[in-house]
């Protein structure tokens, strides 16, 4: 589908899930299914020459950045703001090999998954993962393709995000949606996952990366290092207008990693804006490293918890603009943590979503976990039935909009006498100033 047919196919209405994020019912699933995982990714150019090309899809994409113009107009408004940026873009992405690492690691975590699933349910079922980039090449039309020619019976729709928001997991959902209501793609019996963001093994992954972080910096100075958290940032009318959850989500999952790990160590989080619009919700990376700079911070340690893959908001934004920013500023020790990538405990925790989501005959529910050091066993209940996790009296604010929405605990499944859940309604959220992030 072009970019300028799905501008009069989107919609602006509240999300389908206001407020409180949560899933659609599991797909059935029954011996000898062939059962297609297709890793929504966002995408990235595949060369210096295809930059133009990548920005001009972002500015297209009305989840992205919301205009109220139609498809001519936005189309030309698009087409202006790729020629005026694509020079700075394309010298960024020059300084990572010339194109997005995204495109391989995608293909990487897929395939990992792919093994995960399959060595986790040995007979009766068989697991497919397909990357499909929503401004990339495999598109969701290639992969689609691609599941059609391999007999695909029932899709899981993963969004490579642990947190939901408005322009990632529901605008990649939505965009599936829509492919299959315009007959752009075969329509399959299908579910979708919209967060993961407390899921224990993301967490002690991400713990496991601050780890080895911790290692390149000189034992006298590790002590004193602050963690500083950084997560994708949309502008706040997201976050208000469609009561956008990903800022409190985050800050769900930056929680999780501070009472795993179970110290006292200075933290904080942040955010910066992704490729494309320029704004972000604050603090922002740049805000928050000046605030570490006029406390006498020794070493910051950056820990992106949004990505889940090393990518230019990370290669570049992080670990050269803002460790130049800090280093010029007078800290000597600066680290960023790597991507998740293809961390055991996260492919782990991709497959208890995707297993959480389908419905499974008894004699096919083998599920084993598997990683070192991986949290104790738990029942893997569809995502809709989880309750919401409690909120801890050390339980951190989100810096946003200092909301605690809280995301779904793991295991913790609503008893069967209690009422079907209400829906749920949008929260208030308190405005706060907007703020340019580092490196947009």
């Amino acid at each position: 589908m072009h970019a300028r047919d799905y501008v009069a196919y989107h919609s602006t209405s509240a999300p389908a899930i206001p407020g409180v994020p949560s899933s659609p019912a599991p797909v059935p699933v029954t011996a000898g299914d062939t059962i297609g995982v297709v890793c929504l990714c966002p995408g990235g150019p595949s060369s210096l020459d295809d930059v133009s090309r990548f920005l001009y899809d972002l500015y297209m994409d009305p989840a992205r950045l919301d205009l109220g113009m139609g498809g001519f107009v936005r189309h030309l408004y698009a087409r202006l703001m790729a020629n005026l940026r694509a020079s700075s873009v394309r010298e960024r992405y020059e300084m990572i090999g010339g194109r997005s690492p995204l495109l391989q690691l995608a293909g990487e975590q897929s395939g990992a998954l792919e093994r995960h699933l399959n060595r986790a349910f040995t007979d009766g079922v068989d697991f497919r993962a397909y990357v499909a980039h929503r401004h990339g090449s495999p598109s969701f039309e290639d992969a689609a393709q691609r599941m059609q020619d391999d007999g695909v019976d029932r899709v899981v729709l993963l969004p490579m995000a642990p947190h939901y928001a408005t322009a990632r997991a529901r605008s990649w959902i939505r965009y599936w949606e829509t492919l299959e209501r315009t007959g752009h793609i075969p329509v399959w019996p299908r579910t979708a996952i919209h967060e993961y963001a407390a899921n224990p093994k993301l967490v002690q992954a991400l713990s496991e990366r601050i780890d080895q972080a911790m290692q390149r910096f000189p034992k006298s100075v590790r002590p004193d290092i602050h963690l500083l958290f950084t997560a994708s940032g949309l502008p706040p009318s997201d976050r208000d207008r469609r009561c956008d959850p990903s800022c409190c989500l985050a800050t769900r999952t930056v929680d999780h990693v501070m009472q795993h790990r179970d110290d006292d160590r200075g933290f904080s989080i942040a955010f910066q804006s992704e490729v494309g619009p320029a704004l972000a919700l604050a603090p922002s990376v740049s805000r928050e490293a000046d605030r570490l700079v006029e406390e006498g911070c020794r070493g910051v340690l950056l820990v992106p918890v949004s990505f889940v893959a090393d990518r230019l908001e990370t290669c570049v934004d992080l670990d050269i603009g803002l460790r130049e920013h800090l280093s010029r500023a007078g800290v000597d020790h600066v680290e960023v943590t790597s991507g998740l990538n293809t961390h055991p405990l996260f492919i782990a925790a991709l497959a208890e979503a995707v297993v959480s989501q389908c419905r499974l005959p008894d004699s096919l529910s083998r599920y084993r976990v598997q990683g070192d050091g991986a949290p104790a066993d738990y029942p893997l209940a569809p995502l809709r039935d989880l309750m919401t996790e409690p909120v801890e009296d050390r339980s951190v604010l989100c810096p946003a909009c200092s909301g605690n929405l809280r995301a779904r605990a793991w295991g913790e499944t609503a008893p069967q006498h209690m009422a079907p859940r209400p829906t749920p309604q949008p929260i208030p959220m308190t405005p706060v100033p907007t703020e340019s992030s580092l490196g947009s």
